[in-house]
């Protein structure tokens, strides 16, 4: 819709402390900004104020503004400008049906559709008569499909995937200790020996992980040690063709449940027949 002023509202005559509660909830809320049930009670107050408080020059600067903005944004960052010159304006008119509504519209464009049904209600609980009010129901409606439909795809196999990868690009992993047996006998730590040993690392890009070292004498060279490979989930397995070129039977990852760790479980088999198996931690330092 983008209104370019407001519409007043009507009420009865209110007493000189109704006016005096108005103007307190108005500086109150300038304090606490996302505090619905006091957008509440102040919508309230001005529906019983007579005459209807006027929209103030400054919220309707901001307004103005808003508008202007929001017919210029083309993605959805764009949004961010528009959207702080409405939530201005509702600071200085915190009554504004109007402000309400078209703040919403950028909160949909925006696709923060929960916060935008929250500033649907405030238009209507603000001018419960108005022409809009019911365009501004059914909106709900539509919002509320949006976000059943959002859930819904979050929740399938792509979607918790999606969810997993996110906060993952970019990290690294460093080796943080090592464990072997040889044809099932304890576990015991490895020391690697010599005078340079290196580091080794795990680096996530992507959905894309893979392993390096790296040595103290030459820390700018990275000698891969496990070639780049697709990550479905918290555990997965290294391609079974790679698994083969290096006679794996077992080459596993596995995430921990705040993923700041990943162990990775390797089995393979020795000219002599012998099977030596890894269980190998890394600690995410990035």
């Amino acid at each position: 819709m983008l209104f370019a002023v407001g519409r007043a509202q009507g009420g009865t005559t209110p007493t000189h402390s109704s006016r005096a509660q108005l103007t307190e909830s108005i500086e109150q809320l300038h304090k606490t900004p996302n505090d619905t049930a006091l957008r509440e009670k102040i919508i309230a107050l001005a529906l019983k104020a007579k005459p209807a408080p006027t929209i103030p020059e400054e919220a309707r600067r901001h307004f103005v503004k808003a508008v202007a903005l929001q017919k210029e944004a083309k993605a959805a960052e764009d949004y961010d400008l528009p959207i702080r010159e409405y939530r201005q304006a509702l600071l200085a008119a915190p009554w504004w049906s109007d402000a309400y509504y078209d703040l919403s519209s950028a909160l949909e464009l925006k696709e923060q559709y929960a916060e935008a049904i929250e500033n649907l209600k405030l238009s209507i609980r603000a001018n419960p008569k108005g022409p809009d009010a019911r365009a501004a129901q059914d909106k709900i409606y539509v919002l509320e499909a949006k976000i059943e439909k959002a859930d819904s795809k979050e929740n399938s196999p792509a979607g918790k995937l999606q969810t997993f990868h996110k906060g993952l690009d970019g990290g690294v992993w460093k080796k943080e200790s090592e464990e072997s047996s040889l044809n099932g006998g304890n576990y015991a730590r490895v020391t690697i020996l010599g005078p340079y040993p290196p580091t080794s690392y795990l680096e996530i890009h992507g959905d894309k992980i893979e392993g390096y070292d790296v040595y103290p004498n030459n820390p700018s060279f990275h000698q891969q040690t496990i070639p780049s490979t697709a990550y479905s989930g918290p555990e997965f397995d290294l391609a079974e063709e790679e698994q083969a070129k290096y006679r794996y039977s077992l080459y596993r990852f596995r995430f921990n449940e705040d993923r700041q760790m990943i162990i990775l479980q390797t089995k393979s088999t020795i000219p002599s027949g012998d099977t030596i198996a890894e269980n190998i931690v890394y600690k995410r330092i990035k």
